[in-house]
């Protein structure tokens, strides 16, 4: 804790900008940035995967009934 901030977990300066809650902040920011791109990669993937298996079907033998 910091003098005269009394229970206070962050330090503020003369502007009272909360270094905490702009760094939490940019971390979401981030964390959301970080699950578009994972979205994206995944999209990506399942659109080659289906293109793969349109281009090569798999050949099923004759059944013998």
């Amino acid at each position: 804790m910091f003098a005269g901030s009394a229970g206070s977990l962050s330090k503020r300066d003369g502007d009272g900008v909360n270094y905490l809650i702009v760094t939490y902040n940019l971390l979401g920011k981030l964390h959301l940035i970080l699950l578009f791109l994972f979205g994206v990669f995944y999209v990506i993937l399942e659109h080659a995967r289906r293109a793969l298996r349109v281009l090569k079907p798999v050949r099923v033998s004759a059944s013998t009934l």
